[in-house]
């Protein structure tokens, strides 16, 4: 799993919001990405939750096929939510 610097990451405008958090559009290293942000504003189990996420990295970084998104790594931001960026 790589670990990113979260100065690293250029967080653009939201494209979308589910049930865990919210999804931007965004840049790492001067790529593309899009960052999948988890947390929402009022968390009732934050365990829970930070064990969701943990589950979706580690199912995530192992798919590798040609019509699944690339995962590229994680990233905690300056509010502690978990940041998963993917292609």
């Amino acid at each position: 799993m790589v670990v990113i610097d979260y100065s690293e990451i250029e967080k653009g405008p939201s494209i979308g919001e589910g049930g865990y958090g919210e999804v931007f559009k965004g840049k790492w290293l001067g790529q593309d990405v899009a960052i999948k942000e988890f947390g929402r504003k009022k968390v009732r189990n934050r365990e829970k939750l930070d064990a969701d996420f943990l589950r979706e990295v580690e199912m995530v970084s192992k798919l590798r096929h040609p019509n699944i998104i690339l995962f590229m790594g994680v990233s905690i931001n300056s509010q502690g939510k978990g940041l998963l960026l993917t292609e």
